[in-house]
């Protein structure tokens, strides 16, 4: 886990403040956000930037 967000869009700037952190290119990058409620893990929303399915 890299850190808390509300909402996707901040979980989007948490993943690209993360790959600027470590030298990467966040374009290239996938990313799962987690919806947590009462500390368990509810459901999950995967993110692929740059992926072409």
């Amino acid at each position: 886990m890299i850190g808390h967000a509300t909402g996707i869009q901040q979980c989007e700037d948490n993943a690209r403040a993360f790959a600027g952190a470590i030298g990467e290119t966040f374009q290239d990058r996938a990313y799962i956000c987690v919806l947590m409620v009462d500390g368990q893990r509810m459901e999950k929303h995967r993110n692929l930037i740059g992926f072409d399915a």
